[in-house]
């Protein structure tokens, strides 16, 4: 099946810099009910935690967020998938059209999008396929640690914001260094990414997002 990846910079950042990020205004995105948005100036920032900005993954992180909640090797999680678990979770899901895909091993080396095997019990940091919905927007889905996030590439190329459009079940993301193979559990910055929340992450959930370019 054909791969038409667009990577998110936030979620797919592969050791390059970061790009100029505009700022986005409430009026450009229109929810449907099931879609809730967490009120930035009410998350407690008290705890959250530092990382060393050694890395361009890291800087984006670190320059980007409201709040850091998680830095954990990939080697330490508890919480990776194998090939054969994200291909089944993905398809429950409803994303079966397009190939799933990983990109890195567990030691963080990049290697070509290869497709999983439905056997495997194989682990990676990432996997990412495609979802085109019933509107015909595309997005690329990730499962980052064992986290699922939706990435709409159509947003990006419409909006003109310069800002990303993420899709999740909680009201953080969590994003893989290769670099220093690590994860990252933060709070974006709203002049960075707009993250919006819904209680599962399926076709039917993206079909109902609604926005305004």
């Amino acid at each position: 099946m054909k791969k038409i990846y667009i990577i998110s910079v936030l979620l797919g950042l592969m050791g390059i810099s970061s790009i100029t990020i505009g700022v986005i205004k409430n009026k450009e995105l229109k929810e449907e009910p099931n879609i809730q948005t967490e009120e930035k100036s009410k998350i407690d920032t008290n705890d959250s935690i530092d990382i060393d900005s050694d890395s361009a993954s890291a800087k984006t992180v670190k320059e980007n967020s409201i709040k850091i909640m998680k830095a954990e090797n990939v080697s330490n999680s508890k919480n990776l998938l194998s090939e054969k678990e994200a291909k089944e979770l993905l398809e429950e899901r409803g994303f079966s059209f397009y190939d799933i895909n990983y990109d890195y091993t567990i030691d963080g080396n990049s290697v070509e999008e290869t497709v999983v095997d439905q056997n495997s019990d194989v682990k990676h940091p990432r996997y990412l396929t495609n979802y085109m919905d019933k509107k015909n927007r595309v997005w690329t889905i990730y499962i980052i640690e064992n986290s699922i996030i939706a990435y709409c590439v159509s947003y990006t190329f419409e909006s003109n914001t310069g800002v990303e459009l993420l899709i999740s079940e909680t009201d953080s993301v969590t994003t893989y260094d290769a670099d220093k193979n690590m994860f990252y559990t933060s709070i974006p910055k709203e002049t960075y990414a707009i993250v919006k929340t819904v209680k599962r992450i399926d076709s039917e959930a993206l079909d109902n997002v609604k926005y305004e370019s």
